[in-house]
């Protein structure tokens, strides 16, 4: 046995030895864009579109794994750039990306952010208006071995091998490196949830965000965050924390209205937070929830149908299997940690109804506090209040929006027709085949929602009680694998089509129902 023990030991050790020799490790503790040459972009902060395209651009900021900032410059460079466009007579459109799991500023969701940068800057829309689309890539260690890339002719955009260094930055043995990561799921968990969202990371979002609402006199510059996986998670972790403080003195000011007076619902630097399968346990978006639902309920006894607009949305695929099977595997013994030992009561805390929409009786049902951390928000029933669904194109209303799809891509459409802002929700995506466009809608659980997604949302015989709150800011919806086929298919074109409607909510001037 002692044999048997010594020689695994020396096998690991010996294996380990061989991939530090290689080079797969990530290097510790050392920025990985030191730089500002546009001529050489892949070590470059600062990158941006070839000159007589319309210009966009895209500034890089990197966290060590204490959530410092490993180069001080990339902060200062970034912070100017934003002031001096967020000045200029251009509406500025800010859209940070925060990218998650086995992902760096040297990974393949480099070149896929550029491309989606690149597709809201091109749309007509953008050129009418004169849009200056600026993009900022919040870079962290998020794995122990460096990336593995898949194939380019995935990307969205033609200039992979320039953003990013395959030669240094790549990992030199793939198959290896993704199989022992795998098995490194909670040391790479702990960066997002418990260290890289603090101070700096914070600093760097809201400092960049204020800036461009601050120089803001034409009333017309936009802001967009976007976390992935674990990018969810540190996304929830500093952002959602630091924001309470303007929401409740939004509502402090509801106490001292007077007549004929209104308050703003969004008083926030941003106007949409996007989380695109979020790998965090769903324990944070539950209070974050549970939250909004009770400011929703205060701000639209003034505000009416423009209350119900989202502010905070996570997207999360049917398809994907790493959150709605991994995390949970992963996670399976939270119901033994000291710290989740806690049962909610099913009505005391607004958990669940009975199936026919009455309230339960003290003590009928308990729920585990465990089921909040070993699912995530969009594999949660107890949480999930939106679902996209398929709908046949004749049933759009509105003859125009049919026409218009003539003239504009889905993306463009999506852009411009504020659709979501509508009674039914509708927008559009590339069919996949290369005929018509597909046509979604996103619905409010009820009697429209299909009898398949009806039966998942069913807890042990009870509905979640977040069905029958509307007034949330906060949606957290399902998609089908049509949209995003699986964890990291962010870029595909179909799911940039989609952030591009969830976007288009923002626009000023409309007071959308977003009812079922």
């Amino acid at each position: 046995m002692d044999i048997l023990l010594g020689i695994l030991v020396a096998s690991a050790a010996g294996l380990m030895g061989f991939l530090w020799f290689k080079g797969a490790f990530i290097p510790l503790g050392k920025p990985t864009r030191t730089v500002n040459d546009t001529l050489n972009p892949a070590h470059s902060y600062y990158i941006e579109e070839e000159p007589g395209k319309q210009l966009f651009s895209c500034s890089f900021i990197e966290f060590d794994d204490r959530g410092d900032f490993l180069l001080a410059e990339q902060l200062r460079h970034a912070q100017d750039t934003v002031k001096t466009l967020a000045k200029s007579e251009q509406p500025l459109v800010l859209i940070y990306f925060a990218h998650g799991w086995r992902n760096s500023s040297q990974s393949g969701n480099v070149p896929g952010f550029f491309g989606f940068l690149r597709q809201v800057a091109n749309t007509e829309l953008a050129k009418q208006q004169n849009w200056r689309v600026h993009g900022v890539y919040l870079g962290w260690r998020g794995a122990i071995f460096k990336p593995v890339y898949p194939d380019a002719a995935s990307f969205n955009t033609p200039y992979d091998q320039n953003l990013i260094d395959r030669l240094n930055c790549s990992s030199p043995c793939p198959g290896i490196t993704q199989k022992l990561e795998t098995a490194l799921y909670w040391t790479d968990k702990r960066l997002p949830e418990y260290y890289i969202s603090g101070t700096s990371l914070s600093l760097a979002v809201h400092s960049l965000a204020q800036t461009a609402k601050r120089h803001n006199e034409h009333g017309k510059n936009k802001v967009f965050l976007i976390g992935h996986s674990f990018g969810g998670l540190l996304t929830e972790r500093t952002f959602m924390n630091s924001t309470l403080a303007e929401l409740e003195n939004q509502l402090a000011k509801l106490e001292t209205l007077k007549p004929g007076e209104t308050v703003q619902f969004n008083p926030l630097s941003f106007d949409t937070v996007l989380l695109l399968n979020s790998a965090s346990p769903s324990i944070y978006a539950k209070q974050f929830q549970d939250y909004l639902i009770a400011y929703g309920h205060a701000m639209v006894n003034v505000l009416g149908n423009a209350a119900n607009r989202p502010v905070f949305i996570s997207l999360t695929s049917k398809g994907d299997t790493a959150t709605g099977v991994a995390h949970p595997a992963a996670n399976f013994l939270t119901s033994f940690s000291t710290t989740l030992r806690r049962k909610y009561d099913g009505n005391r805390d607004s958990i669940l109804v009975n199936r026919d929409l009455t309230r339960l009786n003290d003590g009928q049902i308990e729920v585990p506090q465990s089921v909040y951390y070993d699912k995530t928000p969009g594999h949660n029933p107890l949480l999930v209040n939106r679902w996209i669904e398929p709908v046949k194109q004749a049933k759009i209303p509105e003859a125009e929006i049919r026409a218009n799809l003539q003239t504009y891509s889905p993306f463009e459409q999506n852009v411009r027709s504020n659709m979501l802002a509508k009674d039914e929700n509708y927008f559009f995506t590339s069919n996949a085949a290369g005929s018509n466009n597909d046509v979604w809608v996103v619905r409010f659980p009820g009697d429209k929602l299909s009898e398949e997604n009806k039966a998942w949302s069913v807890w042990k015989n009870f509905l979640p009680f977040c069905w029958f709150e509307k007034h949330s800011a906060y949606w957290i919806i399902r998609c089908p694998a049509e949209i995003i086929k699986d964890h990291n298919d962010i870029w595909n074109q179909r799911a940039m089509e989609t952030y591009a409607a969830f976007f288009a909510l923002v626009e000023p001037g409309e007071d959308p129902d977003v009812g079922d």
